[in-house]
Parts: C-alpha cells; sequence; structure tokens
C-alpha cells in the first residue's frame, strides 16, 4: 500500500509544484524561482557534495538505511503479488533495483522463505524466486538496528551493517496461519555518486543496501 501511496503524492506534487500559475507570468516570480532553484543546488552541494561526511550525516544515512530495509519489504509483497497490475509490478521491481549498491549483491532465499537456505544474486532473487514462483506470505522486517556504523572504506564509500528478525506469515486453506522467525544481516553503504539535478550534474553521497544473508 505504501507504494501505490508513494506514486500517488509523487504525481500529486508534480502537479500542484510543477504546474504554471494561471496568473500573468511576472519576471519577479521567474527570478525567485531562480534564486531558490540555485539556493536548493547550493544546498545540496554543501551537504551532499562534501569530500567527508560528518557524524551528523552519517547518523542520517543510517537512519536511512533502516528505512530503505522497512521499505524493500513492501516492495517485495508488492513484487510477488500476482495479482497486481504488471506496470507496478516493474515499477516495484525498479524501486527494488534502486536500493541496492549492485544488481550482482547476494541475498539469501531466506528473506523470503522459511527453511531455504542459500544466496543468490539480487537479479536471480527478482527473476527466479519471486517473479517465476511468486509468494503468498506476508514478508515484514521487524528490530532493525545499526550493528556496526558507517566507517569509511575507501574515498567514495562508507560501509555499515544492520541487524533485523525476518518475519512470516503463511495463511493455511484450514484458517490458521504458519509464523516464522528468523535473524538475518544486511550490509549498508554510502556512495559518492553522479546524479541529475536539471541541467546540472552533481557528485553526491547517497545511501544503499548491500547483502542480506
Amino acid at each position: 500500500m505504501r507504494f501505490y501511496l508513494v506514486i500517488f503524492f509523487g504525481i500529486l506534487a508534480y502537479l500542484l509544484l510543477g504546474s504554471r500559475s494561471c496568473g500573468p507570468d511576472h519576471s519577479e516570480d521567474s527570478i525567485s524561482a531562480q534564486a531558490r532553484l540555485k539556493q536548493t543546488k547550493d544546498s545540496i552541494r554543501n551537504g551532499f557534495e562534501s569530500a567527508e561526511l560528518s557524524k551528523e550525516a552519517l547518523r542520517v544515512f543510517e537512519m536511512n538505511a533502516c528505512r530503505k530495509l522497512t521499505d524493500l519489504a513492501d516492495y517485495i509483497r508488492i513484487y510477488s503479488d500476482k495479482s497486481v497490475d504488471k506496470s507496478f509490478k516493474n515499477q516495484a521491481r525498479q524501486m527494488i533495483i534502486d536500493m541496492f549498491a549492485d544488481s550482482a549483491i547476494v541475498i539469501n532465499r531466506k528473506i523470503t522463505e522459511a527453511g531455504k537456505p542459500g544466496n543468490v544474486s539480487l537479479s536471480e532473487f527478482l527473476d527466479q524466486q519471486i517473479a517465476e514462483k511468486g509468494f503468498t506470505g506476508e514478508t515484514v522486517f521487524d528490530s532493525i538496528s545499526v550493528t556496526n556504523h558507517l566507517t569509511r572504506t575507501s574515498e567514495s564509500i562508507y560501509s555499515g551493517s544492520l541487524s533485523f528478525v525476518r518475519n512470516i506469515e503463511v495463511p493455511t486453506p484450514s484458517g490458521k496461519v504458519l509464523k516464522n522467525s528468523a535473524g538475518m544481516n544486511a550490509g549498508f553503504y554510502a556512495i559518492k555518486k553522479s546524479k541529475l539535478f536539471g541541467n546540472d550534474t552533481l557528485t553526491i553521497w547517497s545511501v544503499f543496501l548491500g547483502e542480506i544473508k
């Protein structure tokens, strides 16, 4: 459900903020808009283009990583739901991919299946583990916490790790609900990458998920 709300509010924000005014196009308004845009870009540069992240910025990225892990469970449920429209499933798939540092990242199969150990790449996980078979259970990630704070491992990468509990609830034909829990770990990174902002390209720090085992 959160996924649909993201799409809805994204479109709403575009219509409200991106539409032209019904009144005359005053040059002062245009100048003011340009000034605000410049101020926003400067703020991004100051906060996220820096060569080194402050302790405060690192804590923000760690909180973002925890939120990404929570969102991942939501997107997995959407992507594995065969009743969901294909266009929504494709968007959920892309949002899952965008959460990770690389499509070759290793994912443990027990993230969606109880008693099914074994590691596969993110691409294989999406193509085979979910898309071909589907998944009837309800996956939720609880008790997410930072086990290793972000530390610099290269000029453009900070690395950390999270721990969480994967809970699965599977309804049975008899009406009972089978429950299974497993402790898991997830790596995460703050990586400096180039991104487009309008006509400008800024090299900023962004947070990504890593291996999940």
